[in-house]
């Protein structure tokens, strides 16, 4: 009988049991408090997050994950790419692009970078000159056989030694050449510069002695001027045999007249005939190269003349060879040297540098009496 009623007990307390359970009521406000919960956790961490601004806020579940995350590496920074072509500011550059820096500073003088850069590069420009020109004084200190010093001096303390030897120079080789040749002088009696040319070849015949032979055109003697010798051209035939066709004209000709050279045509003056007369007394061969630059303001030994150095330092030209006739003297250098380094062609140019200078003596290479060896 106990046991009936336990087993219906337990059955009645199972029955009340679902009833309980299954409540819409009590399930339905358990769920909302669930949602209420969450809503509210939510809203708080919106709130926390605008607090300490947009940038701060983490996931919490993403922050975990980061801090719990080993060392993280830094970004790399950049590095430039190991082909990337570089540019050389060189004189080739600035020279290039100073003029567009230039254009673009004009064309915007409110931008300051474009006004700054041109004049840094401009400054640069000018520094670089600068330090060649230092360089090359440099240069000249240690080579003066490329000081043009030596064809003619600049200073005045210079000049005064200079002027003399000029002047005995060209006294010696205008002497050489009347010694040697004469002057034919066609005028014509009514040519005014006939006889304004008169008279400096009057001074010119006393003061070197030089033979002038006047010829005259018309038969009449030169008004103002007095000539020893005088012959009229009857007919024309000197002047037709030199292609005499205007006046004055002047002829060198050598005392026996095998060599007739034509010096002027038309008025000349002192200074300008006598060294046209010298010009075409050096292609007569009435003097030497050298007698000609003694005579001459300025040298014009030049590295473009065909010329070798002596044993004793003098330069010697080839048999014939004239000022300014290089067709035959042109520098030849290996490709090989030439590539190599620059010593090969310094050295050639060298060779044609050993001038006479009117700034310094040759040392007398002969060994002194009473010096022992």
């Amino acid at each position: 009988m106990k046991k009936v009623g336990m087993v219906a007990l337990s059955v009645l307390l199972a029955i009340s049991g679902m009833q309980v359970s299954a409540d819409p009521m009590a399930e339905r406000q358990a769920q909302l408090e669930k949602e209420r919960e969450a809503y509210m956790q939510g809203l708080e961490r919106q709130n926390n997050a605008a607090t300490l601004g947009w940038h701060w806020y983490q996931d919490p579940a993403e922050q975990e994950v980061d801090e719990a995350a080993p060392d993280e590496e830094a970004p790399a920074q950049p590095t430039p790419a190991p082909n990337e072509e570089m540019v050389q500011i060189d004189v080739k550059w600035l020279r290039e692009n100073l003029p567009k820096m230039l254009d673009d500073a004009m064309n915007n003088p409110g931008d300051m970078q474009k006004v700054k850069l041109y004049w840094l590069a401009q400054k640069m420009a000018v520094d670089m000159a600068t330090k060649f020109q230092d360089e090359t004084r440099r240069m000249y200190i240690a080579n003066p056989q490329l000081n043009e010093d030596s064809r003619r001096p600049e200073t005045q303390f210079q000049l005064t030694t200079h002027n003399e030897q000029v002047k005995a120079g060209k006294a010696a080789a205008v002497q050489k050449v009347f010694d040697k040749a004469g002057l034919w002088f066609f005028y014509s009696s009514t040519c005014q510069y006939c006889i304004k040319e008169g008279p400096i070849l009057n001074f010119l015949e006393r003061l070197y002695n030089v033979n002038i032979l006047a010829v005259s055109m018309d038969g009449l003697p030169l008004p103002g001027s007095e000539f020893a010798d005088v012959v009229v051209d009857e007919g024309g035939v000197m002047a037709a045999k030199l292609s005499v066709e205007k006046t004055p004209s002047m002829f060198l000709v050598s005392n026996d007249g095998s060599k007739i050279h034509k010096v002027s045509e038309g008025l000349v003056p002192m200074d300008e005939l006598l060294e046209t007369i010298l010009y075409v007394a050096r292609g007569a061969g009435f003097i030497t190269e050298q007698e000609l630059q003694d005579s001459r303001d300025v040298r014009q030994f030049l590295m473009t003349d065909e010329a070798s150095i002596s044993p004793s330092g003098e330069l010697v030209r080839a048999e014939g060879s004239q000022p300014g006739e290089n067709a035959s003297s042109l520098i030849e250098v290996s490709k090989s040297d030439l590539e190599r380094s620059p010593d090969a062609l310094i050295a050639q140019f060298e060779t044609r540098l050993n001038y006479p200078s009117y700034t310094t003596q040759q040392v007398n290479s002969a060994q002194p009496q009473g010096v022992e060896q």
